[in-house]
């Protein structure tokens, strides 16, 4: 799924040559710059990570309470920022964000051995959505299906948000939650959640995920996804650009078309982008 992301980076390096990437580094702090002239992004132990004339933020967790309630934040890092600099707009923008709620979903990530995947791969769908009724018996929203180049096949599934809900604290030890939020999983939870979900996707496909006669067995993996599905209107397009701040927001938060899904998150990006570039 991080295709099109690659594909975005390929094109701003053709078009403007080397794209520095910087991944695995969590921000912890937005410091704005004095008198609106940028900011300053600091991680963890408030080391400077970098300094820039313009930010955009593509998603919700430096702006949402959720990271106080669940990681213990002393603060909301977009509201103590918008709070130090006081411009009007942004701190509209920050509580309008902040007050976005969002239903969560417990994902079971499986790659099947080619042995194993054969099967899987000959259901006649690659996508499956369970009706109200039957997410309410197994606990499951969707099954989604994606062959892989050298005949091993991805299976995603995704829970209901009654199973997240009762699942809320269980994060997966190879989650981005653990590994750059410091979130401490569980194993016993983890592994009871993984089965409970493992269970009830053999129920549903009629499959089972267990190894094959060769002793191939699938890799699974636990994914806590906490603002799967963005709630209620979103970030009302007039706050998405915030110019006296030098700060944008895109994503599947912002209201519009598609709010709450992909097609929500690149409208958005389209739309900031057209009125962003002119003022660079």
């Amino acid at each position: 799924m991080e295709q099109l992301s690659r594909g975005l980076l390929a094109l701003a390096a053709a078009a403007d040559g080397p794209t520095e990437l910087c991944c695995g580094t969590l921000v912890r702090r937005l410091e704005p710059l004095p008198g609106g002239a940028g900011w300053r992004l600091h991680g963890e132990g408030d080391a400077l990570l970098l300094e820039c004339r313009w930010l955009v933020l593509s998603g919700t967790l430096l702006a949402h309470p959720r990271g106080q309630a669940v990681f213990g934040w002393p603060e909301v890092p977009l509201q103590a920022a918008a709070a130090a600099l006081g411009e009007p707009q942004l701190l509209e923008a920050s509580a309008r964000l902040a007050a976005i709620d969002s239903a969560a979903s417990s994902n079971l990530l499986l790659t099947l051995p080619a042995e194993q995947a054969a099967a899987w791969l000959a259901l006649p769908w690659r996508l499956l959505q369970l009706s109200p009724s039957a997410q309410e018996r197994w606990g499951l929203r969707r099954v989604s299906l994606q062959p892989l180049a050298d005949g091993r096949c991805a299976v995603v599934a995704e829970s209901s948000p009654a199973f997240a809900e009762a699942h809320r604290q269980v994060y997966g030890s190879r989650s981005s939650a653990a590994q750059l939020l410091g979130a401490a999983p569980d194993p016993t939870q983890e592994a009871a959640t993984l089965e409970a979900l493992q269970r009830a996707l053999e129920q549903v496909v009629g499959l089972s995920v267990a190894g094959d006669a060769d002793g191939n067995v699938a890799d699974a993996q636990l994914m806590r996804w906490g603002a799967a599905f963005p709630l209620a209107a979103g970030l009302p397009a007039d706050l998405q650009l915030c110019p006296a701040s030098r700060i944008g927001f895109c994503g599947d938060a912002i209201a519009g078309p598609g709010h709450g899904r992909v097609e929500g998150a690149l409208r958005s990006a389209e739309a900031l982008a057209g009125r962003l570039l002119p003022l660079l």
